[in-house]
């Protein structure tokens, strides 16, 4: 899996393991992993990072998971890349509850969430059908002084209007173009409006 001319060093499996990742071969690439450590090359966070980001974006969160576990056994500390990808993942999957708590094991473990971290919180909130907390976690990003983008505000309207929350909806909106942020989607107004007309009928 590594070219024949290629030194096998942490660096070039990992370049290795991140490609067969991003086409969705992550079983390839956890064998590659495993290849390294009989060859006497300890994976580092940025190697198993790269698996358990695959792994997420995959769906299979068993195994992101378990291996998380298997890192901390190896004496590899989680950094917040790390949290990040199994917050991203437990988020997608409407898993609120688990990311929650392990956005808590991360801040105590001294990694602060960012606004990748509450977009994934938020998005997860939003899925599972939670408008309340997820505009909750809205003013708890602006408490610790961190500003939305404008992926997050496109996204959060559009959710909140497709659960009928218009008032909520707007109001975001309102929010964003006061702070200077255009939305990517260019029918949100359109999907707040929609809202309204959902709510009146």
């Amino acid at each position: 899996m590594v070219g024949a001319n290629v030194k096998f060093t942490v660096h070039s499996v990992s370049i290795a393991i991140d490609g067969l990742c991003k086409r969705g071969e992550v079983e390839r690439a956890k064998d590659l992993t495993e290849e390294m450590v009989t060859k006497g090359i300890e994976p580092d966070v940025f190697t198993y990072n790269t698996l358990i980001n695959g792994y997420c974006n995959n769906g299979n969160l068993a195994k992101a998971k378990r291996l998380f576990e298997e890192i901390e056994k190896r004496g590899v500390s989680p950094n917040n890349v790390t949290y990040k990808a199994l917050i991203d993942g437990y988020g997608k999957k409407g898993k609120t509850t688990k990311a929650h708590k392990l956005r808590g094991v991360m801040e105590a473990m001294g990694n602060i969430s960012d606004v990748y971290t509450y977009a994934s919180l938020i998005h997860g909130e939003l899925s599972s059908g939670e408008s309340a907390e997820a505009l909750k976690l809205f003013s708890e990003m602006k408490q610790r002084s961190l500003t939305p983008d404008d992926v997050i505000y496109t996204a959060s309207i559009l959710s909140l209007s497709n659960l009928g929350k218009a008032n909520e909806a707007l109001r975001l909106y309102d929010e964003m173009v006061v702070v200077g942020i255009k939305p990517i989607d260019c029918w949100v107004y359109s999907s707040i409006e929609g809202s309204h007309d959902r709510a009146r009928s």
